[in-house]
């Protein structure tokens, strides 16, 4: 359980404290490693306010008992990205955190301010890239690279998952060739059974062969020493990078209920895009069961997720024997992630 509730809005963070137990104090930065400032608090509401100077601020909690909890802000807010996001703080079954600053998820990197990859350099430190986009996505929006971070090329194959990408940025070839659909009233047909084809494709997350090799390397490259921080992106950052986080999260030993809460976070933090989409679309039909697909495509719904866990029991029984079978990742490597990224 998260003792801090904090929101940004018009340039200031705005921070409720919810205590389990009885706090002496607590210390912030924009840095993990350097939380020396005390935080005021109204201690009447448990509450504080802070200018916003940086991307992303973290919280040193200092109960009264000698223990502590680290907190952070989920989102990274960059500039040239709205679903840059840590895989840290969450709680495991057995008791353990996964460590912040590690593990990173995103949406596309072409459009990084000269800001943002100072950021993302020097005090993120991110080593490694997974980019799980297509050669004709990377082709024409290649990632902005800084110095010395490597990057891996992983495509899985995701047809749907790339065209449910596209519907979420403007100005693309795939989004446009729906706006035309929809001026033109020609072959509109195949939006009507985007949804279903979209949660075909996380059953094939499962089923494709192709898949399955894909993310047995995510699951390397997060053993890599020299990858690490790492930052897992495709271009919504919501398919393929959605199961590739609740794949890793749900081995580290995450329930089910946060890595679907995770997935599902998508949506807040791309909602003016996709209300954006919408709009759009709405000038040109009133079609319920068109917006519908529109919509599905556009967002993140628990029965896609659902349906990647569906397909493991179906096909594997559970979710370890598929890591192990079907992915061909041993105890040991398990082991191997879970000391390396649980506190």
């Amino acid at each position: 359980m998260s003792i801090l509730t904090i929101n940004r809005e018009n340039g200031l963070l705005h921070i409720q404290v919810n205590p389990t137990k009885p706090i002496a104090t607590i210390q912030y930065g924009t840095q993990l490693k350097a939380l020396a400032t005390d935080l005021l608090l109204n201690q009447d509401q448990l509450t504080a306010t802070l200018p916003i100077e940086a991307p992303r601020y973290y919280f040193r909690i200092n109960f009264q008992d000698g223990t502590e909890k680290i907190e952070a802000e989920r989102l990274v807010d960059l500039t040239g990205t709205n679903n840059f996001r840590d895989l840290g703080g969450y709680q495991t079954k057995d008791g353990r955190q996964v460590v912040y600053g590690q593990l990173y998820r995103s949406d596309a990197l072409n459009q990084l301010t000269a800001q943002d990859l100072i950021y993302l350099q020097e005090n993120l430190n991110i080593h490694g890239i997974i980019d799980y986009r297509s050669e004709q996505e990377r082709a024409k929006e290649p990632d902005r690279l800084w110095e010395n971070v490597n990057v891996l090329l992983l495509d899985p194959n995701a047809v749907m998952a790339e065209l449910a990408s596209e519907t979420g940025q403007p100005k693309h070839t795939y989004h446009l060739s729906f706006v035309e659909r929809l001026q033109q009233q020609k072959e509109t047909e195949m939006i009507r059974g985007l949804k279903d084809k979209l949660i075909q494709q996380y059953r094939d997350f499962i089923l494709s062969e192709t898949s399955r090799k894909v993310y047995r390397e995510v699951i390397k490259a997060h053993l890599t020493d020299e990858l690490v921080p790492i930052v897992q992106h495709c271009k919504g950052g919501k398919d393929r990078t959605g199961f590739g986080s609740a794949l890793l999260l749900h081995l580290l030993g995450v329930p089910k209920e946060t890595v679907m809460a995770d997935f599902l976070l998508s949506d807040q933090y791309r909602a003016k895009h996709i209300a954006s989409r919408m709009k759009q679309y709405q000038e040109y039909t009133d079609d319920v069961v068109l917006l519908e697909n529109l919509k599905a495509l556009t967002s993140t719904e628990a029965s896609y997720l659902n349906a990647s866990f569906e397909q493991i029991e179906a096909s594997y029984g559970d979710f370890l024997t598929f890591v192990k079978e079907g992915l061909g990742v041993t105890h040991e490597e398990i082991e191997q992630l879970k000391a390396k990224y649980l506190i």
